[in-house]
Formats: structure tokens, C-alpha cells, sequence
């Protein structure tokens, strides 16, 4: 089994590493993928999530070039 964490985000710099380390530190015993759409943030969301995803392959980052709202969660799954 596995489990699909789906994270939306947009400008979350100050607590996207928080919220993913915490998804990550789960006592789980099942495979996990953590699939993070973020919407065309402004600040450095993305630079914050591509850095976590370095270090563990279950992050799987989705970024966007313009703002799509709702349509960026739909896209994930």
C-alpha cells in the first residue's frame, strides 16, 4: 500500500519545510509519496521544497509558471 499526501501550497517559505518534515518524521509502515504543487509562489517556497526533495526521493515537487488556484490540487491527483 501506499499513501499520497497531496500539499498545496502558495507563498509558504516560513513553514513548508516544517509541514514536510512533519509529514516525513510519520511512524508509518506502508510506502509514502508527498506530491507538493506549489502555485507560482513569489518568495522562495520552491527553492525550500526543491532543497527537502534533494534529500528524499518521496517529495515530489510540482511547480507552475502562472497562478492556477484550484486547478493545481486537481493536478496532483
Amino acid at each position: 500500500m501506499i499513501l499520497s499526501v497531496l500539499v498545496p501550497t502558495y507563498r509558504q517559505e516560513s513553514y513548508i519545510k516544517q509541514c514536510l518534515i512533519s509529514i516525513l518524521n510519520q511512524k508509518i509502515d506502508f510506502e509514502l509519496e508527498i506530491l507538493v504543487g506549489d502555485d507560482c509562489s513569489p518568495d522562495n517556497t520552491v527553492g525550500v521544497i526543491e532543497a527537502i526533495a534533494k534529500s528524499d526521493s518521496r517529495i515530489k515537487p510540482v511547480s507552475y509558471t502562472h497562478l492556477r488556484a484550484y486547478e493545481t490540487v486537481l493536478d496532483l491527483v
